[in-house]
């Protein structure tokens, strides 16, 4: 189970590559563990990956889990070299932490692997009181952790961001994290529901942005960013009936570092 659910990520990474040089390692990895590739439901070319007239060679590919699909770390022994980065949900609102957050924490951290851990923000809770929380449950961060990221979009049941408000308290969040971990947290957002409500707000612009962007060859500048850090390319790459979001950093795996180096605060 352990040497099958890693190969599936093997391949599930290195299909999204335009490189054919990558697609074929992973190939190659399944064949030599035995793992029959044809399980794996993917298509590369309706979930493309970075704009083909760049450098495949210059971008790293990752993934984004909370506990529906927990088994993917939980189950998958050491994560493969095609797969440079995991960001786990960590918590959400006031009170809420993933039952999977202190499991995946473990496992990734035992590897010294590239991972973040991120907070759902929830805009009618304060925005104090969701930061302290956060910071408390997330702990150390390392030297192959992102900086805090935080999760803002629209969702049901009462907690969606869609005023003004909303808006200043969420800078009121990213400042109160920069102040009790030292380091410049990241924004993730969908395209959509950025353009619609960031505009308006440049100070957001100082913050790494995380934007998804489904479907295409280049993901949607939010604005006031000028720039992406990391695009959530699809949250349907399938895997057998299951599937999982698959994500790009803008750089190698040693800008990766550089960027988080970079991001405590002077």
């Amino acid at each position: 189970m352990k040497k099958g659910i890693a190969v599936i990520l093997v391949t599930l990474v290195a299909g999204a590559h335009y490189s054919n040089k990558i697609q074929s390692i992973g190939h190659n990895i399944a064949e030599t563990l035995g793992f029959v590739s044809d399980t794996v439901s993917c298509d590369s070319s309706y979930y493309p990956g970075p704009n083909p007239t760049d450098d495949p060679s210059e971008f790293i590919y990752g993934i984004d889990i909370s506990h529906w699909q927990n088994s993917l770390i939980r189950t998958a022994g050491d994560v493969p070299d095609t797969i440079s980065f995991v960001i786990c949900k960590a918590t959400e609102g006031n009170t809420y932490v993933d039952p999977e957050f202190k499991k995946n924490r473990n496992y990734l951290d035992s590897l010294k692997k590239f991972s973040g851990y991120y907070h759902f923000y929830r805009c009618n809770d304060s925005p104090r009181t969701q930061a302290q929380f956060y910071f408390k449950e997330l702990g150390k961060l390392y030297s192959f952790n992102l900086p805090p990221i935080v999760d803002v979009e629209t969702v049901p049941k009462g907690y969606q961001c869609n005023c003004d408000n909303d808006m200043d308290s969420l800078l009121i969040f990213l400042q109160e994290i920069e102040n009790l971990t030292g380091q410049v947290p990241i924004v993730y957002t969908n395209s959509s529901f950025g353009n619609d409500h960031f505009p308006l707000y440049p100070a957001f612009a100082k913050y790494p942005l995380w934007v998804a962007s489904w479907g295409v060859k280049q993901p949607t500048i939010v604005n006031p960013w000028k720039e992406w850090k990391f695009w959530q390319m699809t949250d349907h790459y399938a895997i057998g009936n299951d599937s999982i979001d698959l994500d790009v950093f803008h750089g190698t795996e040693k800008y990766l570092q550089t960027f988080i180096d970079s991001s405590y605060i002077n």
